[in-house]
Parts: C-alpha cells; structure tokens; sequence
C-alpha cells in the first residue's frame, strides 16, 4: 500500500464515522524509560505518542496493545489509564470536508525492552519518520506536542 492509499483509507473511515455522527476514538501511548519519552518525529517538525485509531469492536486496551506493536515493533507489558481528551479534527474525503469528533485515550506504558524500532503499517510511514526517545527538554521543541506535554508535566509531578 502507497502512502496516498494509507491516507485515503483513513479519510474513507474518519468520513464514514462523520456520517453517522460517531466519536472517533483514539489512543496513545506514553512510554518512558529513565528521563526519556518514546514519540515518532515527523519531519524533524512534529512529535507525537505512539498510537493511533480504535478499530470498530476493538476496545481501547486492546487498540494500544496493537498499535505499539504495529508501530515500534515493542510489546506493552503494563499499562495505566491517564486520561482523555475530547477535540475535533477537520478532515477532506475526496471533495468533502468534514469535521470529527474525537477522543483521545492516554496510557502510560511498559513495554518489553527499550531496542524499538519504527514499522508501522506498509504506507504508514515515510522515509522522514522516526521513533526517537526524547527528553522533556527536547519536546518542548515541537510546537504541535502541547496537549502531550502538559500530560507529561503532570505525569512526572
């Protein structure tokens, strides 16, 4: 799969939520070892948590497991609910735009061992993407990692 064909995917499925007036639910891992935050750099621009959408039937739990698997090839081992975030997304399918609703799920996790590597699903990624395990001082460098960073000024209180 392309990375257009990956994007158009997920527009297709965000866009069939909107029509039938679904919460997207999402997830995101929060993985830290030592004084360090594991996140994907897109661009050397923007960070972000592992993770991703919550598949239809699929419980969050269960989203996070697969998504750190799929997407650093790392197996969680603990987790714990932090908290969630309610916010909308605008989006373009084909012609169409549109705005989800969304909610975010933040887990802070264990996983197997710190040697992670980025997968991803086939077009997921770009050759510009990362996993990098980052400091707090390091974050405070991507401009779009806000929200995240609060969580984890609250989370090392």
């Amino acid at each position: 799969m392309t990375k257009d064909e990956y994007v158009y995917k997920k527009a297709k499925f965000y866009y069939e939520m909107f029509l039938q007036n679904k919460l997207v639910r999402k997830v995101s891992a929060v993985i830290k070892s030592g004084d360090k935050f594991l996140v994907i750099i897109f661009d050397n621009k923007r960070a972000a948590f592992i993770g991703g959408s919550v598949e239809i039937n699929e419980t969050t739990k269960h989203a996070l497991v697969r998504e750190v698997l799929e997407e650093a090839s790392a197996k969680v081992t603990k987790f714990k609910y932090l908290t969630k975030c309610y916010y909308n997304a605008n989006y373009k399918f084909e012609d169409k735009e549109f705005c989800n609703k969304r909610v975010r799920y933040y887990y802070l996790c264990e996983i197997e061992s710190d040697d992670v590597h980025l997968q991803g699903l086939e077009g997921e990624f770009d050759k510009n993407t990362k996993l990098k395990w980052c400091t707090l001082k390091e974050l405070k460098n991507f401009n779009n990692f806000n929200k995240e960073f609060q969580i984890i000024k609250n989370l090392i209180k």
